[in-house]
């Protein structure tokens, strides 16, 4: 059984805790849990490590989670991207 990687990238710990006890609580898929609190933090595990899967946040200190994902698009195009946002401005978010 693969083992899928998965970056949670938020600067709230107690929004990446969440995410990450509701990913692990799943038991026919096994998720190793990577976090990251700032973009630079999540680009620097972008460059070290294989990640199936990327979680972030809209809003994040260093940069912005859609700054994140076009990066992810660009550089990385077999990474699975997720973008949450607490904001209900919807002229601030982009569809991917």
């Amino acid at each position: 059984m693969k083992d899928y990687k998965i970056l949670i990238v938020d600067d709230y710990d107690y929004d990446r805790f969440i995410i990450s006890s509701y990913l692990t609580t799943e038991k026919e898929i096994k998720y190793r849990i990577l976090e990251a609190e700032s973009v630079k933090r999540a680009i620097e595990i972008l460059n070290s490590t294989q990640v199936d899967c990327l979680v972030t946040d809209y809003n994040l200190i260093g940069g912005s989670g859609l700054l994140l994902m076009d990066k992810i698009k660009a550089e990385y195009p077999n990474i699975v991207g997720v973008m949450m946002s607490g904001t209900n401005d919807a002229k601030s978010l982009k569809l991917f």
